[in-house]
């Protein structure tokens, strides 16, 4: 097998997973990865990898996997996203378990600030996460949150539990930068400011036609930090 760029081992184990299941283990692959997911910083690259490998494998075969036979795949590899189901989803990460579809986010900008360096996201996931019973009851009020605004489509209270959830991923995962971070979303009216649990950027939550907050945040983040930060903006992708 072939896996181009070389380095992309769970691709290619993926690629091998699914050729065996598929009782095509005797062919050879060739594997081209092209993607522009940053590594190493909780935006789920490995799970795009692994399940864009399975899928791109099956089609290739003539075969249509279902999204519980990708994510099988997928977690026999390693703890993963559930970027093989459509939509915003509640997915047990390590049992490859769909808990709950909850359908297309609304539409937003994302202003993401990357703090820099990566996280080697193997040993992160080896170590245990024991939320505290407030912690618990404070993600199960934000997970209601997510559930009723992607329901209703409304940005602000998907912003409000990103921020709860954000602020308790402190005590497992810290950034520094999370309170400066936070005040300036709140400043110039983003809706939330969300992290990535695994990694180390954070996204400010800004309405699809918002020009000038996500203009003055951006700047006020590059001045803040004097420019040591990479910041972009984006616009959420339908995945329905």
């Amino acid at each position: 097998m072939t896996i181009i760029p070389a380095d992309r081992l769970k691709a290619q184990r993926a690629t091998s997973a699914t050729l065996a299941l598929l009782d095509c283990a005797h062919l050879h692959a060739q594997v081209q990865i092209r993607s522009t997911i940053p590594v190493g910083k909780g935006m789920a690259s490995s799970t795009a990898d692994i399940v864009g490998a399975i899928e791109a494998t099956a089609n290739a075969l003539g075969h249509s996997l279902a999204p519980e036979q990708v994510s099988a795949i997928a977690i026999g590899l390693e703890p993963s996203d559930g970027l093989m189901h459509r939509g915003v989803v509640a997915y047990n990460h390590r049992q490859g378990r769909l808990i709950e579809a909850f359908g297309p986010p609304p539409p937003m900008q994302q202003l993401i600030i990357d703090l820099g360096d990566g996280i080697d996201t193997i040993s992160f996931n080896r170590r245990p996460k024991d939320y505290t019973p407030e912690e618990q009851f404070h993600l199960g009020n934000s997970l209601a949150m997510v559930r009723d605004g992607i329901w209703s489509q409304d940005l602000a209270s998907i912003g409000r539990a990103a921020t709860i959830s954000a602020r308790i991923n402190q005590r497992l995962l810290p950034k520094p930068e999370l309170d400066t971070v936070l005040r300036i979303a709140e400043q110039f009216g983003a809706y939330g400011t969300a992290c990535a649990h695994s990694g180390t950027v954070l996204s400010l939550l800004f309405a699809p036609t918002d020009e000038r907050g996500p203009a003055l945040a951006r700047a006020a983040l590059d001045r803040t930090f004097q420019g040591r930060f990479p910041v972009y903006l984006t616009r959420s992708v339908a995945t329905w």
